[in-house]
């Protein structure tokens, strides 16, 4: 092979490695029983589970039982408390929510780290929320393909989770009691 041919070889394998990284990652979603999209997502590196991709939720949402399960693992420990807030679900109610921080939150191939979650009793649903999203370099839903497109770029992690505000859920999930949003307490940044 000359030298010139194996020149053109390499930019040419080079500009396709880059065009691929420009393009990030796209990820199946599934439409549950109730017509909202569900997404698998790892949490701390022990428990894979369905959440519903919420982009109206402030948080990062998981019940009671998931929880359970995360402290009897190790992932989530009382250092990982960062207080009780208030919940407002999607009727309008609001109860006393704990919220904790989350080491990793993985969905494909990308990881967010220190994500603030809220926790709900055993039947609420499981959301990924803004808490999650809105740390993501850029992302998309692509209606046609049902899946999450997100797009490669640093700044994917973030060290401090930043306090949020009430945010209303998607009318579609307002009819299952799942959380519509989370007051996080003022102190929360400083985790």
């Amino acid at each position: 092979m000359s030298r010139r041919l194996s020149g053109r070889l390499f930019l040419l394998l080079l500009l396709a490695a880059s065009m691929r990284s420009a393009a990030g990652e796209t990820i199946q979603l599934e439409r549950n029983q109730h017509g909202t999209y569900t997404i698998s997502v790892q949490i701390n590196g022990a428990l894979v589970l369905p959440f519903v991709l919420d982009t109206g939720a402030s948080l990062v949402v998981i019940p009671e039982d998931v929880f359970r399960t995360l402290t009897r693992t190790g992932t989530v420990t009382k250092n990982d408390f960062i207080g009780t807030g208030t919940a407002m679900l999607a009727d309008g109610s609001e109860h006393a929510s704990d919220s904790y921080v989350l080491h990793e939150v993985r969905v494909g191939d990308h990881i967010v780290r220190n994500v603030v979650a809220s926790v709900v009793p055993v039947n609420g649903a499981a959301l990924l929320g803004q808490s999650f999203l809105s740390k993501l370099p850029a992302w998309s839903i692509d209606n046609t393909r049902q899946a999450l497109v997100i797009a490669d770029g640093a700044g994917a992690t973030q060290s401090t989770p930043a306090a949020s505000t009430t945010t209303p859920v998607s009318p579609a999930l307002s009819q299952y009691g799942a959380i519509a949003g989370t007051r996080v307490p003022a102190n929360a940044a400083g985790v």
